[in-house]
């Protein structure tokens, strides 16, 4: 799995999803499919985590804060919080600034990432370009693999 995140935009967006989930079993429906509201609650989230679960993902307790920033360039990560969703939707969650400035990269709550305009980041941070695993990113419906 380590492989499979290999940057903190990527792992921050997957353990985003993993704190949406978590309470799925006790509150049923949207009010149980939420984000952190801030980023102490999603913090404080992290740090509760087994060590295992988080050595899954390349991480362990004691370098939690610095999976807020870009590994390369110690720029901070951009979260979205405040999220209140169900699970048929793919959040852009994540937003890293790339090197030319005229790009950002959005990590989803499913580890997929795209390169988008800046200019387009305010619709991704605000739920505008939110994707339901119907349609694909660029809002064309998908075909269902089983009919």
């Amino acid at each position: 799995m380590r492989r499979t995140y290999d940057c903190n935009g990527k792992r921050l967006a997957v353990l985003y999803g993993r704190f949406m989930n978590r309470t799925l079993a006790k509150f049923p429906g949207p009010q149980g499919f939420t984000g952190p509201a801030n980023e102490q609650e999603f913090k404080d989230f992290l740090v509760s985590m087994d060590e295992a679960v988080l050595a899954e993902f390349g991480v362990g307790q004691s370098a939690l804060n610095g999976l807020f920033v870009v590994e390369k360039t110690q720029e901070p990560l951009v979260v979205r919080y405040g999220i209140k969703g169900d699970l048929s939707t793919r959040y852009p969650v994540v937003f890293e600034r790339l090197a030319d400035a005229a790009t950002m990269r959005v990590f989803m709550t499913d580890g997929d990432s795209i390169t988008v305009p800046t200019a387009e980041m305010e619709d991704y941070r605000a739920g505008k370009k939110d994707v339901k695993h119907s349609v694909d990113v660029a809002g064309i419906p998908v075909a269902d693999p089983m009919p």
